[in-house]
């Protein structure tokens, strides 16, 4: 028969390998989480599939070999894969919904990644794509190393939230659609090569802070790309003055080392001797 996991609270612990192979046998993960606890896990029985839903959490430590009819795990909207473990891993190639990384080893993620919902980490280190990381809810990144691998995140969701201080390499947000990119108050975002923020002509994209009037710092040591940007509480702490003045972006206030200026009057140059 199918095995359903619905709980509210606890978990469901692994002791040993799991093995459903009957015909249309399936392993449904509704509520609450599975943790594989580093024993295998195989369902593939003709039609059996193993599927996470809304509210499940896959939890493994990353080592162990999950065999499914499908071949990949159904990884539905709202679902979550938590690693856990204290080895040295490649996570799974799977397109994720919300991927989160707990355990204090090293994971390493394939050429690319998909994540449809939220990155969190919280411990270990996490070794990007070499390629393209998806991200389509927030990035969390509170805890561990993450590692860029030269790498580029791009942001892909609608209104997402960069929580705690992360090194990138690439860092991309572009939309032709009014979003708002929140950052955390007082967090850094340090870009090494190529920033990009778009967004399109009447849909500005909106950088903000999570709390209003406190500022967020961003250090852009590359190429900048940016157009269409409503700009709020932002602290470019990078020595180069970042140059959006021409960019169709706007200032809200209390941004430090933008230059939203486009057109320099007469006054404007006597003010600048007077103070000189």
């Amino acid at each position: 028969a199918d095995i359903t996991i619905n709980k509210t609270g606890g978990e469901v612990d692994l002791l040993s390998a799991l093995v459903l192979d009957a015909a249309s046998q399936d392993l449904i993960i509704q509520e609450g989480t599975i943790d594989l606890n580093g024993s295998n896990l195989t369902v593939n029985g003709s039609s059996g599939t193993l599927v996470v839903q809304d509210g499940g959490n896959l939890q493994l430590q990353g080592g162990e070999t999950i065999t499914a009819n499908t071949s990949n795990p159904q990884l539905l909207s709202g679902s979550t894969v938590t690693y856990d473990g204290s080895g040295s891993v490649t996570i799974k190639d799977y397109t994720y919904n919300n991927l989160s990384i707990t355990g204090s080893g090293t994971f390493t993620a394939s050429t690319t990644q998909t994540a449809n919902g939220n990155f969190t980490q919280s411990a270990g280190t996490f070794t990007a794509p070499s390629g393209n990381f998806n991200v389509s809810g927030n990035f969390a990144h509170t805890g561990g190393t993450f590692t860029h691998n030269s790498g580029t995140v791009v942001l892909n969701g609608g209104n997402q939230t960069i929580l705690g201080n992360t090194t990138f390499n690439n860092l991309t947000k572009s939309t032709s659609t009014t979003y708002t990119l929140t950052f955390a108050s007082s967090s850094t975002q340090t870009i090494l090569g190529t920033l990009t923020l778009d967004g399109a002509s009447s849909t500005l994209l909106s950088l903000r802070s999570d709390s209003t009037g406190t500022q967020w710092r961003i250090d852009p040591q590359g190429t900048r790309t940016i157009s269409y940007l409503d700009v709020k509480d932002s602290n470019n702490i990078n020595a180069t003055v970042i140059i959006a003045a021409g960019t169709n972006s706007v200032s809200s206030g209390n941004n430090t080392n933008w230059d939203f200026v486009t057109t320099y009057t007469q006054s404007d140059f006597r003010w600048y001797e007077n103070i000189n």
